[in-house]
């Protein structure tokens, strides 16, 4: 489920087209924002900050700064259009907007930022970092190729053919084999999985490869167990 704060005064149409949209969201007003340096933040996709007089832009940047997530604007006019980009905001719209063009924008820049979120596991392609239950995960190269190799192919397998081809750069012709993936992937779930030995991310695909389960699949697995 995609997750994201809405910052606005009073625009609760913006509110209704994300919950109708199955997100997870919190709604703030500009005022009743923290410092950024106090925020606490877990699993955030996007930022949708309502900058509705010039007196916000001071938060609106503040927040920019901060890296929490993705973030777009929505202005009064276009001439705070240049002001809100050079605060750093990677999207702006001038109101009045519609909400479901705002919730596509949103969808676009949560797919262009590369995160991958399963269970307390956070991969963030474009970064390149790792992180589980908030605390980053410390890869070798080898170990995040194959992590990143997976998730883009989130929720499908992945032949040990191809791992050895894209991850490890040894082909089957030329000597690799399933074992060398086997012993990859091994050293990744030490350092990912809760239970090694009994993974929820990364499982065996039997004469096939590996799979890196996506959200929904790890759902229903974890409301088996």
């Amino acid at each position: 489920m995609p997750t994201a704060w809405i910052i606005t005064e009073t625009n609760l149409d913006l509110v209704e087209a994300f919950q109708t949209a199955d997100w997870e969201i919190e709604v703030f007003a500009p005022a009743d924002l923290v410092p950024a340096g106090q925020l606490r933040v877990r699993d955030l996709d996007v930022i949708i900050f309502e900058v509705g007089e010039a007196s916000f832009l001071s938060r609106f940047r503040e927040i920019c700064q901060a890296q929490l997530a993705p973030t777009l604007a929505v202005l009064p006019s276009w001439t705070f259009a240049d002001v809100a980009a050079e605060a750093g905001a990677n999207e702006v719209m001038v109101a009045p907007v519609n909400p479901i063009e705002l919730l596509w924008r949103a969808r676009r820049l949560t797919h262009a930022a590369k995160i991958i979120r399963v269970g307390e596991l956070k991969i963030d392609l474009s970064a390149q970092t790792v992180e589980r239950n908030d605390h980053v995960v410390h890869l070798s190269p080898l170990e995040y190729r194959l992590l990143s190799c997976l998730a883009e192919h989130l929720g499908q397998p992945v032949s040990h053919d191809k791992i050895l081809g894209d991850v490890c750069g040894c082909f089957p012709e030329r000597g690799g084999t399933p074992e060398q993936v086997k012993s990859v992937v091994k050293r990744l779930r030490t350092k990912i999985e809760p239970t090694p030995h009994h993974p929820q991310y990364i499982i065996s695909i039997k004469r096939i490869g590996y799979q890196l389960r996506s959200q929904a699949q790890w759902e229903a697995v974890m409301r088996e167990a």
